[in-house]
């Protein structure tokens, strides 16, 4: 059914084509003639607007480049600093987990000698001193583990006798 009604535009834009062609031009060498002329006009604007686009994208180019070479430099600089950065960022992290062995280690040799309690030790001090402290003064005999948290640096204090 479309292909049906498809010649009837095509033979009115042919129609129409030829009427506003003058008769000395419709045929022969002269419509050739005048077909090459609007080619060549026609390809020396698209030639002259493809020169203008490429002038005008060298253009930017050139002043992205030239942007570019300015913040070079600093963006070298700022390069060669956060590599520094990450380097000393990298020996403190050594630095830190070397000590933090030495701590363990130092800790460990200082409670076989005794100098220092561990947590357990030092609560059950804390536990023991209330205790002493408390005892034969009528405020009950025991601890509790609040008594302890109140104690736990070992002293006693706030007692009234």
């Amino acid at each position: 059914m479309l292909l049906s009604h498809m010649p009837l535009p095509v033979t009115c834009l042919r129609a129409l084509s030829l009427s506003l062609v003058p008769r000395r031009h419709r045929y022969g060498a002269q419509a050739w003639l005048q077909q090459n002329a609007a080619l060549a006009t026609m390809h020396a604007s698209v030639a002259a607007r493809a020169a203008a686009a490429a002038k005008a994208a060298e253009g930017a180019n050139l002043k992205r480049k030239v942007e570019q070479e300015k913040g070079a430099p600093r963006l070298a600089q700022l390069g060669q600093a956060y590599a520094k950065s990450l380097d000393e960022n990298q020996q403190l992290a050594t630095a830190i987990a070397l000590l933090g062995s030495d701590v363990k280690r130092l800790r460990g040799e200082a409670e076989a000698r005794g100098l220092v309690q561990t947590e357990a030790a030092e609560a059950a001090a804390a536990a023991a001193a209330l205790e002493k402290a408390t005892k034969g003064r009528g405020l009950g005999g025991g601890t509790t583990a609040e008594d302890v948290d109140l104690f736990a640096g070992g002293e006693v204090t706030g007692m009234a006798d």
